[in-house]
């Protein structure tokens, strides 16, 4: 038996979004908080730079729970005071549960189709893992010991999988004999995989506030384009 039907158009929606992934190639702009691109607000010849962070996620909201972790490595290398080459790695996991989503086709049983109506039977079991790397030229404008300012742009690369399985059952609607019969048992698992590339640019100051305390402020702009595939398999 094969089956689709409709989609929760607003909960799909929210995790394409979430996800940066759309159904067709298309271009996106997005806004974000994050932290900064560059490993270190200024540089020296011949310098290495490095940072690693681990950040342990947790989102709720209404009928939705995910947890998980997104980690990223961040190392750079100084060709002179004014030039220098960057590169980032990120992978991010996430597991939980959200409202269910039944199968995306009609139902075909007896070499016929039966417009079979979809009852969830309980909440949609997810997991989403991902992985994002990129490279930038950066040009140090500007350092003295006092202020310091670093341009960089560059092209990027994610990578996102997204697979969500909801428990079902088909009931038999008006217009049959045994309307009203539930058929149980039914597993529905939906697949969203997707690439996207893209670049960014933006700036980042160095404001030294003595103390050894530094002030970093940054501006990031970035385009991002793909596509993505899914896939439901009914069960």
């Amino acid at each position: 038996m094969k089956s689709i039907t409709k989609i929760n158009v607003t909960l799909f929606l929210f995790f394409c979004t979430f996800f940066q992934i759309k159904i067709t190639a298309e271009s996106q702009n997005s806004f974000s908080i994050q932290p900064s691109p560059i490993p270190y607000p200024y540089f020296d010849p011949n310098r290495y730079d490095a940072r690693g962070e681990i950040n342990l996620v947790s989102i709720t909201a209404d009928q939705l729970s995910l947890s998980g972790i997104f980690a990223d490595v961040k190392g750079r290398y100084a060709f002179s005071n004014f030039f220098a080459f960057d590169g980032f790695l990120g992978l991010n996991g996430l597991s939980g549960t959200m409202p269910g989503i039944p199968p995306l086709s009609l139902s075909i049983s007896s070499n016929k189709i039966t417009p079979y109506i979809y009852r969830v039977d309980g909440k949609g079991q997810v997991s989403m893992y991902g992985m994002s790397m990129g490279t930038n030229l950066e040009i140090q404008a500007l350092h003295t010991n006092s202020f310091g300012l670093i341009l960089f742009a560059g092209p990027n690369f994610s990578f996102n999988n997204m697979t969500i399985t909801t428990p079902y059952s088909l009931i038999v609607p008006f217009g049959y004999s045994n309307v009203g019969q539930a058929y149980t048992g039914y597993t529905s698992t939906l697949t969203i995989l997707s690439t996207t590339t893209g670049g960014l640019f933006g700036a980042q100051a160095d404001i030294n506030m003595g103390h050894d305390i530094r002030l970093s402020p940054f501006f990031m702009a970035s385009t991002t384009s793909g596509s993505s595939t899914l896939t439901s398999v009914p069960g």
